[in-house]
C-alpha cells in the first residue's frame, strides 16, 4: 500500500511541506496578467529554461492561448493558432526538445488534436487518430523516450485509454485496463522509473485511485487512500525524488489538498 498521507493546504501545513521537501514557503497570489482569463485549468511546462503556459480562453472563447515566464514577468498571451479550439483544459509535456501540447475539439467535439512548438511557433493542428475521443482534458508524460497520453472516454464512457506517441504517430488506443473508470481527466506523472496515474473515480464516486505502468501493462487500480475524496480531475508532478499529488476536496469542499508519495506500491 501507498504511505499517501492527506493534509489540508494551510499556511502551517506548507511549513511543513517546505521542511520535507526543501525549504522556504508558497508566495502571495499574483496575476499572470490582466490581458487573460479562462474558464478550465491552465497547464504548464518548463521548456528551453523557460516556462510555458496554455490555457483555454475565458467563458465561451475556445481559442488556446500562450505566454512565457522568464523568471520575473509573464510575456503577453498570444493565441498558439487561430486553427484550433477547445472545450476543456489543455496538456503540455515535454519530448526530444519540442513541446507537444494536447487538446479535446471545441464544444461537442471529442476528437484529440495535437500540436508541437520548437520554440518560435506552433505547428499546424493534428489528429491524434481518428479512433479516439474524450469529455475531457487528456493528460501527458514522457515515460522512456515515449510520450504517453491518457484520457477518459468520450460522452458517458468512463473507461481510461492510453497511446503511445514515438515521435512520427500515435498508437491504437488501449485501454489501460478494465477494471477503471473516471468522470474527470486523470494526470500522469513519471516517478523512479514508472509511470503512475491517478483519478477520481467514475460517476459519483469522488476517491482518488492509482495505477503504475511498467512500460508495458497497467497495475491493478488501488485506492490513494481511504481519507480523501474529490469532485474534479487531480494533479501530479514530482520534485526531489518524491511524488506529490493535489485536489479540490469532494462536493462543495472548496479546499485544496495534497499528499506525498514515497514508492512503496
Amino acid at each position: 500500500m501507498s504511505t499517501m498521507s492527506a493534509q489540508i493546504v494551510t499556511s502551517d501545513l506548507l511549513a511543513e511541506l517546505s521542511t520535507e521537501a526543501t525549504t522556504g514557503t508558497w508566495s502571495s497570489q499574483q496575476l499572470t496578467s490582466g490581458d487573460r482569463g479562462t474558464s478550465h485549468a491552465p497547464a504548464l511546462a518548463v521548456y528551453r529554461d523557460k516556462l510555458l503556459m496554455v490555457w483555454k480562453g475565458k467563458l465561451d472563447d475556445p481559442h488556446i492561448f500562450y505566454s512565457v515566464f522568464d523568471g520575473n514577468t509573464w510575456s503577453p498571451q498570444q493565441l498558439t493558432s487561430g486553427d484550433r479550439g477547445t472545450s476543456h483544459a489543455p496538456a503540455l509535456a515535454t519530448y526530444r526538445d519540442k513541446l507537444l501540447m494536447v487538446w479535446k475539439g471545441k464544444l461537442d467535439d471529442p476528437h484529440i488534436f495535437y500540436s508541437v512548438f520548437d520554440g518560435n511557433t506552433w505547428s499546424p493542428q493534428q489528429l491524434t487518430s481518428g479512433d479516439r475521443g474524450t469529455s475531457h482534458a487528456p493528460a501527458l508524460a514522457t515515460y522512456r523516450d515515449k510520450l504517453l497520453m491518457v484520457w477518459k472516454g468520450k460522452l458517458d464512457d468512463p473507461h481510461i485509454f492510453y497511446s503511445v506517441f514515438d515521435g512520427n504517430t500515435w498508437s491504437p488506443q488501449q485501454l489501460t485496463s478494465g477494471d477503471r473508470g473516471t468522470s474527470h481527466a486523470p494526470a500522469l506523472a513519471t516517478y523512479q522509473d514508472k509511470l503512475l496515474m491517478v483519478w477520481k473515480g467514475k460517476l459519483d464516486d469522488p476517491r482518488i485511485f492509482y495505477s503504475v505502468f511498467d512500460g508495458n501493462t497497467w497495475s491493478p487500480q488501488q485506492l490513494t487512500s481511504g481519507d480523501r475524496g474529490t469532485s474534479h480531475a487531480p494533479a501530479l508532478a514530482t520534485y526531489q525524488d518524491k511524488l506529490v499529488m493535489v485536489w479540490k476536496g469532494k462536493l462543495d469542499d472548496p479546499r485544496i489538498f495534497y499528499s506525498v508519495f514515497d514508492g512503496n506500491v
